[in-house]
């Protein structure tokens, strides 16, 4: 499977399930609202245990980025903007038919675990991680 089609479908196992939560009658959208609130709150080096299904999204995706983008922590970035998002929309009305914004932010995480890092921002990582 090529690497964008890998990522793409690791993006739509992260998003669609918490994208569910939106038509859950039972307090789905709160939840989005709560988990956003938490995401938010977490550091972005937890440590992995292998125990939870993030966990195990982070370590499928991990071998498909430069290592740079593993340092940087663009997962969590892939995680924290997909709760930012189901949030935003969680906080409006109900749609009729979210499939068209699911699809989206699928898009979005796939392109933000994707993105290249650039010279510069590896220059800069590496002179951080050369400091005492």
């Amino acid at each position: 499977m090529p690497q964008a089609e890998a990522l793409r479908s690791l993006a739509a196992a992260l998003v669609r399930p918490a994208a569910a939560k939106l038509a859950d009658p039972d307090g789905g959208r709160d939840y989005l609202r709560v988990m956003e609130q938490l995401v938010h709150r977490m550091p972005p080096s937890l440590p992995e245990d292998g125990g939870g299904s993030v966990d195990r999204w982070r370590e499928l995706v991990a071998p498909l980025l430069p290592e740079a983008a593993v340092r940087l922590h663009q997962r969590f970035m892939a995680i924290r903007m997909t709760y930012v998002e189901l949030a935003r929309r969680a906080s409006g009305p109900p749609a009729r038919d979210e499939r068209l914004f699911t699809s989206h932010l699928i898009d979005v995480v796939s392109a933000v675990l994707a993105s290249e890092v650039s010279d510069e921002t590896a220059r800069l990582l590496a002179e951080r991680e050369q400091r005492p």
